[in-house]
């Protein structure tokens, strides 16, 4: 079902902050809502498929400068040649006015988002937010599998994997491991150095203590729980 957000409508027909919502067909009439919920007072905008709520609000609403102190005034129902009323006459004739807090705002930022903004922007916008925060995900995740990789690399050549000629077949063995870090698949790199099969170790390279500790620092990274043994 279709979901409009009402929003109040600033002189420069821009909106201004979120004061409803409703499902079901767009229905701004002064017959079926208050006063200030309709036109020309408030814009009805129709939420796109796939947008959330928070993002419309977001993308539309300029943002607040300042608040300012008004004069507060309660809730009351007025009508032409009539004296105010201060419960709902539940008669569609009289126009309702919203209380009015003793602080409101007024000021609002003209460049903060585009003034006019159609449903297609509203999806590329949180679209193109989802897609940054995958590939920020996903460069930070190949960045540490580098820099796991490469502390490994520096402890092998400490160890002496130089002089002991196992440089080949340390990268062969581990050669499972080492892809899944370069294409940021931090829990596939877990899962391939616990399946590395004991035929694929050594008493000094590949051991289950270097392993587990390397399996930890990638959970450390993930913010899971740390394997006590493979």
């Amino acid at each position: 079902m279709s979901k409009h957000l009402i929003f109040k409508k600033l002189e420069d027909e821009t909106y201004g902050e979120k004061i409803g919502s409703y499902e079901g067909a767009k229905d701004d009439s002064s017959a079926n809502r208050s006063h200030l919920q309709s036109e020309p007072q408030a814009s009805h905008f129709l939420m796109p498929e796939g947008a959330d709520e928070d993002t419309c609000v977001l993308v539309l609403v300029l943002e607040v400068l300042e608040v300012v102190g008004v004069e507060a005034q309660v809730e009351k129902w007025t009508k032409e040649d009539e004296a105010d009323l201060f419960e709902d006459p539940v008669d569609v004739s009289w126009t309702h006015v919203p209380a009015v807090s003793a602080v409101q705002a007024v000021a609002y930022a003209p460049e903060h988002y585009a003034a006019i903004v159609d449903a297609n922007l509203v999806i590329a916008k949180a679209a193109a937010a989802q897609l940054r925060a995958i590939q920020n995900a996903l460069s930070s995740a190949k960045s540490f599998g580098e820099a796991i990789m490469n502390e490994f690399t520096v402890e092998n050549i400490t160890l002496g994997i130089t002089a002991d000629v196992m440089t080949g077949t340390v990268r062969k063995n581990m050669s499972e491991v080492i892809m899944a870090l370069q294409t940021g698949s931090l829990y596939d790199a877990i899962i391939e150095a616990k399946l590395i099969p004991a035929i694929q170790k050594d008493a000094k390279y590949i051991t289950d203590a270097r392993l587990l500790s390397f399996v930890n620092k990638i959970e450390t990274k993930l913010g899971i729980t740390l394997s006590t043994t493979l």
